[in-house]
């Protein structure tokens, strides 16, 4: 063989060496010829007979032996053998079922060796201080895996009678044994203490694919069990890349992008190619007014592509879940404090704990202040967030949770930046930093939630769940848009501006009942479940109209227009009110031991919308909208082995598309369809997760807007505005496909590792106002995102950590056109970190875009926007 060279220098082969080869060859010319026997593919048709003539059958056509005891394997039953092209292996696991718990093969003799009876292996997981220990991996030694629930109980089932190791396992800690013995068809228990306090296992990094998720998913089923993609940004990512706002988590998930800034007000994202849904704690919180905050968030659940099952009326990309904090029951706190360039200054407090001995009634308050200037000339924002928390355990089944969330922010409204020659290559021509706008306009935005959530655990089987929020958001703003048509030689260009005040105020509740049922030798995951919803917007938006001095795109002077900040009862667009009513069923039925699983899922949907007049008539178009719209959801998951699952599923979701933005019009709803299938690993213990997913969204009936026209559209239109030179249409057909990889978890106790890479072929199919097969404006094709580190867990240097991200975009266009001259090229940034946590006090440098990349993003309705530049934050705490 030319592959392989021996050098007689450095190799001596020995008849001992060739004695092991030889051995190795014959193992494995063995293991061949088991698999060769098994894998025979036969065909056989027999009617009724014994179960001892039909194996007798198959020794026949397979050419093998069955090695068996007539005593332990009921050979009487009747069967019937109807098998075209089938595996030998697959019709034995058909023919005999539980009955034979493992094949032998020696040659062509095959031993069956028959079922003892099988059981049930439970138990309680709790910490040496007495506190249920979750998310805990209890497996038997060589078989089946669980993980403990919120109150540390964990329960294995279909297991084989007998002896069995039954190990408790979390990352970074010592593995607990027992020894149980099962009798056939009995029940064992076996509870364990981790040699661990709460507070610390709560430090304990948690990945791979047998996470729970009913905050996104609305079940509690692993995901390697779901015939959908998840992916969860936990607590340990975010304080890693000291992660403050949502907009600089979604790297950390592949599909999931950064699209656009409305204003520097509030931020817009994608998934899949499509509009991100926005939910917190699993319920539709109503807020599309400002910046999404995250010192109360634990972790980020997102769910790929269309979720109506679970929340009826969104859009088809993603649904991103924000998980907020929630009691402990021991004293914790958290101080820390963040120093950065351009004046950053970020203290946040973190405390919680019981309010009595029993601990049973529990609080936590999470609170923050942030004041920062900008890369940007000009632009700062000043914010501040106050959450507080109780959770009282009424019972030990039963607990209600009651949380309340202000957040006011104030930043200065940012227009963005506009090309002198409108091509992408022009913007090059004036300074990086530079601000159109005025500093003496400001965005300001404050948001009001108030939660309930409400827990029983009726059994170890069936849980109820009831959320119940009202929510209160109000923004005010003055609005800019750039007439390129006024730009003159020395640079001086006109600005339309109009002012706005909106409120957005909104109440709704979920019931959930999910439970386990056993039917025969099939298990169910049942999920029942509705939901009520109510929401208004009242928007008064002034006309527009031209400053009266025009700024200078290459020296720019401020404060000499006249603004009108104030826009309170200015006579503007109706109010609208969104009544939502839902009801849906789920249920995931797993057979052969949870080899084989199927997931049917069904909404009924009944949408309502009106608009309200000050002058008490309502025109014809905004007469009120009824919509009963049903949704269902098809999923196939199999598990050849353990740690793999591959599946296949449908979903198809709508999305109500409101009122158009410019004349308050109600528009009729889009509809998306996706077919979708991937891969799931848990691998290294359940240590570190790898997900691959191909999928395929039609969307129909889109509405948009088209800015920077200089004259009315061809096109069909439902709103066209000469002064803002924007218009708007419904009606367009788009679509995406793609792959997505997800990496996460720790390759070694010392090495973590967060990739997510995707690629996403998202075009126009048909557009009133776009060219069919352009790519859809800001959707790069190719996005790669990698962030990995070492910890160190031992020795002089224990405590220090060490990480580093990459992260890249392809080039995609600023508008549907996709002009090579708007095509904004790739862009590529690498941030480093390094953090020192000596109990009780911690500090952290990170260095974002360390390289100092330049890069823009196009804004929703026009201009565009820098990204950030280089930047260096400090955080220093403690944590008690």
């Amino acid at each position: 063989m030319n592959f392989l060279r021996f050098n007689h220098s450095y190799v001596s082969i020995t008849a001992k060496t060739l004695a092991i080869l030889s051995a190795a060859l014959l193992c494995a010319a063995a293991s061949y010829a088991q698999s060769t026997i098994l894998q025979k593919r036969i065909s056989i048709q027999r009617a009724e007979t014994t179960l001892a003539q039909a194996l007798a059958s198959l020794e026949a056509e397979a050419g093998c032996t069955f090695i068996y005891s007539p005593d332990l394997l009921d050979t009487d039953r009747k069967v019937s053998l109807r098998y075209q092209n089938q595996p030998l292996e697959a019709i034995l696991a058909d023919l005999l079922g539980d009955a034979v718990r493992q094949l032998e093969v020696t040659g062509n003799r095959i031993t069956l060796q028959p079922s003892r009876g099988k059981g049930t292996v439970s138990g309680m997981v709790m910490t040496n201080d007495g506190q249920p220990a979750a998310l805990v991996t209890v497996a038997i030694r060589g078989g089946r895996s669980a993980r403990t629930d919120e109150q540390g109980r964990y329960r294995l089932e279909n297991v084989e009678s007998g002896d069995h190791i039954i190990v408790a396992s979390y990352v970074g800690l010592t593995p607990v044994r027992k020894q149980v013995y099962l009798a056939p068809g009995g029940a064992a228990k076996a509870d364990f203490v981790l040699d661990e306090n709460a507070q610390s296992l709560q430090e304990v990094v948690v990945t791979g694919q047998k996470r729970f998720t009913s905050s996104v998913t609305k079940s509690d089923v692993p995901l390697e069990n779901l015939p959908m993609m998840v992916q969860i940004i936990d607590q340990s990512l975010l304080e890693q890349r000291q992660i403050t706002s949502i907009r600089e988590a979604v790297s950390s998930v592949s599909g999931v992008t950064y699209a656009s800034s409305f204003a520097g007000g509030y931020d817009t994202f994608t998934g899949r190619g499509f509009g991100l849904n926005i939910m917190r704690n699993g319920v539709a919180v109503t807020n599309s007014a400002g910046q999404l905050y995250g010192d109360n968030i634990e972790q980020i659940d997102v769910l790929k592509g269309p979720a109506s099952i679970q929340y009826g009326d969104i859009a088809p990309g993603s649904v991103m879940n924000l998980v907020t904090k929630k009691p402990l029951d021991y004293n914790y706190k958290r101080f820390e404090l963040k120093l950065g360039q351009y004046n950053l200054f970020r203290p946040t407090v973190d405390i919680s704990g019981p309010l009595n001995d029993s601990k049973t009634v529990l609080f936590r308050l999470n609170s923050s202040l942030e004041k920062s200037e900008s890369f940007r000339d000009e632009i700062n924002n000043r914010s501040f967030l106050f959450a507080p928390t109780i959770t009282w355990k009424i019972t030990p089944k039963l607990i209600w949770n009651v949380e309340g969330v202000y957040y006011n922010d104030a930043r200065t409204t940012d227009p963005g930046i506009i090309s002198p020659d409108g091509t992408y290559d022009g913007l090059s021509r004036l300074r990086f930093a530079t601000f159109l706008g005025e500093p003496a306009n400001v965005y300001r935005n404050t948001d009001e939630n108030l939660f309930s959530t409400l827990e029983y655990q009726l059994n170890d089987r069936w849980k109820f769940r009831n959320v119940t929020y009202y929510t209160n958001a109000t923004r005010e703003y003055g609005w800019m848009s750039f007439t390129l048509a006024s730009l003159t030689e020395s640079g001086d260009i006109d600005r339309t501006y109009s002012s706005e005040t909106g409120q957005y105020g909104g109440r709704g509740s979920t019931v959930d009942v999910l439970g386990r049922i056993t039917l025969g030798s099939t298990d169910h995951h049942l999920l029942v479940g509705g939901e009520y919803l109510y929401d208004d917007r009242d928007r008064s938006l002034s006309g527009w109209g031209t400053l009266d001095k025009p700024i200078n795109l290459y020296h720019p002077v401020y404060g000499q227009s006249t603004l009108i900040l104030d826009n309170q009862g200015t006579p503007g667009d109706p109010s609208t009110q969104r009544k939502r009513l839902g009801v849906y069923v789920q249920d995931q039925i797993a057979l052969l031991d949870e080899k084989l699983q199927f997931l049917l899922g069904v909404r009924l949907n009944r949408v309502e919308r009106a608009s309200t007049w000050s002058t008490g008539v309502v025109p014809d178009q905004y007469l009120p909208d009824k919509q009963t719209i049903f949704n269902p959801r098809f999923g196939i998951l199999v598990k050849p082995v353990p740690w793999l699952s591959a599946f296949a599923s449908y979903t198809n979701s709508f999305e109500m598309n409101g009122q158009n933005r410019f004349t308050g019009e109600l528009l009729d709803p889009s509809d998306a369809h996706q077919y979708e299938a991937g891969l799931k690993s848990s691998l290294l213990n359940d240590h570190l997760g790898i997900t691959l997913a191909a999928f395929h969204i039609d969307k129909k009936n889109i509405s948009g807007y088209v800015s920077g026209l200089t004259e009315p559209p061809t096109f069909a239109h439902t709103y066209y505005s000469p002064e803002s030179g924007t218009a708007s249409y419904i009606g367009a057909n788009h679509r995406s496909k793609g792959l997505e990889l997800d990496i996460n978890g720790r390759i070694l106790p010392q090495v973590y590792i967060n990739g997510a890479f995707s690629y996403i072929d998202a075009t126009i199919v048909a557009d009133p106002a776009f060219p069919a097969g352009n790519q859809l404006p800001g959707s790069p094709k190719f996005i790669a995102n990698v962030w990995a580190g070492y910890e160190f867990l031992s020795g002089s240097l224990a405590g220090l950590n060490l990480s580093t991200g990459y992260s890249f975009r392809s080039s995609n266009y600023a508008t549907g056109y996709n002009l090579p001259t708007q095509e904004a090229p790739s862009y590529t940034t690498v941030d480093v970190s390094i953090g020192y946590r000596l109990q009780p006090f911690f500090a952290r440098l990170n260095v974002t875009n360390l390289f100092d990349a330049k890069s823009y993003t196009y804004g929703m309705y026009g201009g565009y926007y820098p990204l950030w530049s280089r930047r260096a934050v400090l955080s220093i705490g403690i944590k008690l």
